[in-house]
Formats: structure tokens, sequence, C-alpha cells
């Protein structure tokens, strides 16, 4: 593991469960079964150089309880029914007009969620200075008490919240990539002042006053990359810097969307060189 000259860590934490895998969307659908094995092909393509500055955290499965801090008990009882019905049918079933569950899918849920809850806690205990997050399914387009936008539980918010709740933590800024505004989380945050959510493709200028007017103590990404990879290793170098200014480097990137599969591999490479420090690929 990567350590400065005063002994800080400098490792950025690459945090997985096999679980998100298990989520089946069926092949036609964009957040299909091939994603995840594509960033990690593109990820041990670069590992002669990515090694010594990766550090691979297994995550815990976030526990209903932790859901709950989010989401309603029918929503959760919800999805569970439609999970339940997918395994009985050994199908696929709909939750919305473009959100799936299969069998494997609760269990797919609760893993990514915990890998953010499993991110925060290195970062907390400095076993990592920054971590991105392997979750599937994604979460930004989920709110409290319906899925959206291929989302089942919103991985981002139940991490805040487990922060604001177990650590007393009282300053957060959520960044969103993307070109669409993640109705979801925007629903979840909108009464909550001590959370402030930017989303959409920014530049020095507008993270420099989101960071001003949040006075974060941690700040969240939810990486919808595109299907450009071109942009992704500046973005977040200028979010690492902001981080390691403002924050301690407390800074935790989950994967939400990004759904031509190699060229997602090709972003999530620059955006781990970028959050470790290391030259564009």
């Amino acid at each position: 593991m990567g350590r400065d000259s005063g002994g800080g860590v400098t490792a950025t934490a690459l945090v997985v469960h096999p679980d998100c895998s298990l989520h089946d969307t069926g092949w036609k659908h964009p957040d299909h079964q091939g994603r995840l094995p594509a960033v990690v092909r593109a990820i041990e393509r670069d590992m002669p150089t990515l090694h010594a500055h990766l550090v691979e955290i297994e995550a815990r499965a976030a526990t209903e309880g932790e859901l709950l801090r989010v989401h309603t008990p029918e929503y959760l009882d919800r999805v569970r029914g439609a999970v339940r019905r997918a395994a009985s049918q050994g199908a696929s079933v709909s939750l919305d007009a473009d959100t799936r569950v299969s069998g494997a899918s609760w269990a797919a849920g609760l893993a990514a969620a915990g890998t953010v809850l499993s991110a925060t806690d290195a970062v907390r205990s400095r076993a990592a200075r920054n971590a991105f997050c392997l979750a599937r399914p994604p979460g930004r387009g989920a709110a409290g008490d319906q899925p959206g936008h291929f989302s089942l539980f919103n991985n981002v918010a139940i991490a805040v919240r487990d922060l604001q709740a177990a650590h007393d933590v009282r300053r957060v800024l959520v960044v969103d990539w993307g070109a669409d505004t993640p109705l979801g989380s925007r629903g979840i945050f909108a009464c909550d002042a001590s959370v402030h959510l930017i989303s959409g493709l920014f530049g020095a200028a507008e993270l420099d006053a989101a960071v001003a007017v949040a006075k974060p103590e941690w700040i969240f990404l939810s990486a919808e990359f595109g299907d450009d990879p071109e942009p992704v290793y500046e973005r977040t170098r200028l979010l690492r810097r902001c981080a390691e200014a403002a924050c301690q480097g407390r800074l935790v990137s989950v994967l939400e969307g990004g759904y031509a599969a190699p060229a997602l591999g090709r972003a999530v490479v620059q955006h781990l060189r970028a959050l470790a420090a290391l030259p564009p690929a």
C-alpha cells in the first residue's frame, strides 16, 4: 500500500462485492451483466501501473436497517416481492419502465450499497486515501419510495445517511456526473441543507464554487460515465484536488452508468489513475 513521506496512506481503494455481478436484467438491457467484467478486464490490463497504487477491498453487504435510512419499508417490500417473483419464474421482471430485477437482485442491491459503506469505512479509518466502488445495480435514480433509471437502492444516499447517523458528519458534497438530472438523489436530499448536490458536466470554476458553498467534510461522486472516456481523467483530477484541499482527501466515487462496456472499462482506468494521482493512460 502506498504511503507518503509522512506516513499517510496514498492508496486508492477499489471496493468490490461478487454479488454485484449476479443482477441479471437480460443482455438487451443497458445495465447488463457484461458491464462489470469489461471494467475488471480493463483494470487487469493496466495493473502493471495500477498495482502499487490500489488496495482491493471486498465489501460487506448493507443491512436492511441501513437501507431504511433512505428507503421506505413499503418500497423494500415491493423490491423483495419482485425479486421473489423473478426467482419463482426463472426470468427477470419489471419494477418500472426501465428497471428490472432477477432472483439475485436483492443480494446484488445489498452488495452495491455495501460497497459504498465499506468504502467510507476504509477512507474514514485511513486504510485508503480515497475510493472507487464497483457498484451494480446503480443507485442515483432510486428515490426513497420508487426505483428509477435502472436503480434499486440509492447507494450514495445510504452511505451519506450512515455517516450522518453513525459518525456525526454534518456537511457533504454529492457530485453527479451525467447528462440527466438524478431525480432520485435530488428528491432524497432536497430538504437536507447539510447535503449539497451538483450535477452535470462541470469545470474547475463550478466545482470550486460548490466546495465553497458546501464546505464539505466528505465528497461523494455518482460517476455516470458517458461513451467518451477522454474527459474523465481531468475531471477526476479536479475533484481529487478539491477533496484534498477541502476535506483531507475524503472522496468516495461510485459507479453509476456507462453502458458501452469497452468504453466504460477505459473510462474507469482513467478515473482510477486520476484518483491515485498517476498520469493518464
